[in-house]
């Protein structure tokens, strides 16, 4: 947990949030207990009313589910900066992390950060491992796409579709899985307009690779367009 400390209290000179919109920054905390959890946090200045805040997500990669008592959420005030945010989140974090045991970081497969004008942003395709013989198929992410009804304190005159989202993955034996299909809006994604791919991080196990899929969840937002980030998890043998 030491080294959990040392990651982040790092990562909070990094930020760099003079934007119009709010684009949340991503800090990977890394996978637990040999790939068991993975934690992520957002973070970042809240577009209209200013505030910092920083989200800290647990998952229990073998349900793809929340553990108990996350995700934490920290808001300041116009008065609080954003490592203020940070450092209150993770030491919220910090107790649910512990019994885990110290972070390791995985291998980040796939990156397309929302300044990346060629790379296509619903689909990817990758591999796990560097030492894959030339012309062996890999994997591949697909996002589609499609309107759904929103809440109902989401605007309907402003020129946007809310959206829900299917992921899925075909893994290189040519087998599909349905990560995600939305039949309804979660209540927790307010007004989405958009998804897209933004890493793909793989943690090898033996015999299998627990990869953590973060989708970029574009929102409406005060001055426009609003950045989030959504996890999904899976595991897959290789």
């Amino acid at each position: 947990m030491r080294r959990l400390l040392v990651l982040l209290v790092l990562a909070l000179g990094s930020a760099g949030l003079a934007r119009a919109a709010d684009y949340a920054e991503l800090q990977v905390i890394g996978f637990f207990a040999g790939g068991a959890v993975f934690a992520f946090e957002e973070y970042g200045m809240q577009d209209g009313s200013g505030f910092p805040y920083s989200n800290i997500y647990v998952i229990d990669t073998a349900t793809d589910s929340w553990l108990p008592g996350t995700p934490i959420r920290v808001m300041g005030t116009e008065e609080d900066t954003v490592e203020e945010m940070r450092s209150a989140a993770l030491l919220a974090a910090t107790p649910i992390l512990t019994p885990y045991g110290e972070p390791e970081q995985g291998r980040t497969v796939v990156s397309n950060p929302l300044t990346e004008l060629s790379a296509d942003p619903h689909h990817a395709e990758f591999r796990t491992r560097f030492y894959m013989a030339p012309g062996v198929p890999g994997h591949s992410l697909d996002i589609t796409v499609f309107p759904l009804p929103a809440a109902e304190f989401c605007p309907l005159d402003f020129g946007y579709d809310y959206v829900g989202f299917e992921l899925v993955l075909t893994l290189d034996t040519g087998e599909t899985r349905i990560l995600n299909h939305d039949t309804r809006i979660p209540s927790n994604r307010r007004c989405p307009t958009g998804y897209e791919i933004a890493e793909v991080i793989a943690y090898e196990q033996p015999g299998e690779m627990v990869l953590a899929i973060l989708i970029d969840l574009l929102q409406l937002g005060f001055e426009g367009e609003d950045r989030r980030y959504l996890a999904l998890t899976t595991r897959i043998a290789e």
